[in-house]
């Protein structure tokens, strides 16, 4: 507790001097931005003519960051030896992790020069750091491929997609090249280059994709919907709370059936067209409520 309430008193001095210089573009873990405005500006420019993406993922982002690296980067705006002592000590102090097989491994030791804790308070942050240069090239760098306008990098932590009208062909490469010089690695099967108006594609919890419509003939319209992972997962956590709850009464469940469904509705409801899977998930919770009062004594 002591350490998460020093992260977080660090993470309230330090933040405000990196915020001036990270990207507009970059919505991931900052003050006054949201994961959905992201979604709104992807929106908002595929219905402009951006319909060619490049959906990029790292591989193992959190755990591939290199020390030496995101210290000199932060020292650049950074000059309190305290201060950077302090980051450095988090670096290296050891973590807990749960393993596959239900056990626990130490990772990070003092030895090691790779990897920030992914639960800590100031995490994010540093995440940020040392991905804000990819955000600063992009767009300002004389070969950058944002730097006329064509091609925009839209960036929430480490996943990031770029948007064009027309996609360069050396985009991925120049990402990839990029992406390598920050000793990171991009995912060979996840990076991948489509148009929106045939193929559809993921990001931040939410599906894109172009459908007929059923009003007008030979017409398509961009629609944007929870994902299915995302109603599986939902679905999943409704059943178990459900389950564990079941002896505690019709009012109990309600309750805590209903804090799931505000914060899942408060963030998927907000954009696109979620009503044919919210008509899904009211008849899962009905078909839920049905067996929980087959399971009643009486």
């Amino acid at each position: 507790m002591r350490d998460r309430v020093v992260q977080t008193a660090c993470k309230l001095v330090v933040e405000p001097v990196f915020e001036a210089d990270f990207d507009s573009h970059s919505y991931g873990f900052r003050p006054k931005r949201r994961a959905v405005q992201a979604v709104k500006e992807i929106e908002s420019l595929i219905k402009q003519g951006y319909v060619e993406v490049l959906d990029a993922d790292i591989s193992r982002y959190f755990d591939s960051i290199p020390h030496k690296k995101l210290l000199a980067k932060i020292e650049r705006r950074i000059s309190d030896r305290k201060i950077i002592n302090l980051i450095k000590s988090w670096l290296k102090c050891s973590v807990a992790e749960p393993t596959e097989s239900g056990k626990w491994r130490i990772a990070g030791e003092k030895s090691n020069r790779y990897g920030i804790p992914q639960d800590g308070v100031i995490s994010p942050l540093l995440a940020n750091i040392y991905l804000h240069d990819l955000d600063d090239s992009f767009f300002n760098d004389e070969d950058g491929p944002g730097k006329d306008g064509e091609h925009i990098l839209i960036r929430y932590a480490d996943d990031f997609i770029v948007l064009s009208k027309q996609l360069d062909s050396g985009v991925k490469g120049w990402i990839q090249q990029k992406v390598e010089a920050l000793e990171l690695t991009l995912h060979p099967v996840k990076t991948r280059q489509i148009n929106v108006r045939r193929e559809s594609f993921t990001y931040l919890g939410f599906k894109f994709s172009y459908q007929r419509s059923l009003y007008f003939q030979g017409s398509y319209y961009l629609v944007i919907e929870p994902r299915d992972k995302s109603l599986k997962a939902l679905m999943e956590r409704l059943s178990f709370t459900v389950n564990r709850w079941r002896r505690s009464g019709l009012d109990s469940i309600i309750q805590n059936v209903n804090k799931i469904l505000i914060g899942w509705k408060a963030y998927f409801g907000a954009i696109g067209y979620p009503r044919r899977i919210f008509r899904k998930i009211n008849a899962y919770i009905l078909e839920r409520f049905y067996f929980w009062s087959r399971h009643l004594s009486q």
